[in-house]
């Protein structure tokens, strides 16, 4: 619960931040996952901030840095559900 916690503070100053913008928000009847991201140029993306609230625990956060683009994020989440 402890490390909720944390995810949760992180999200809000995330969520509060002029620097990440909000890609993505899906929510299903136990989970919510949440993408933010820097924008580089146009639709090139420098960094991604990925939540995943599931139910008050077992939340996650992920950080990923390189070039991205939008389109990126639907096979990145489709790695999570084969995993």
């Amino acid at each position: 619960r402890s490390t909720t916690d944390v995810i949760r503070s992180d999200y809000q100053k995330v969520l509060t931040s002029k620097t990440y913008e909000l890609l993505m928000h899906q929510s299903s009847k136990t989970t919510n996952v949440i993408v933010f991201g820097v924008r580089k140029k146009g639709i090139k993306l420098s960094e991604l901030l990925i939540f995943r609230f599931r139910d008050n625990y077992c939340s996650r956060v992920v950080q990923l840095t390189g070039e991205l683009t939008i389109h990126d994020i639907a096979n990145i989440i489709k790695l999570n559900k084969k995993m």
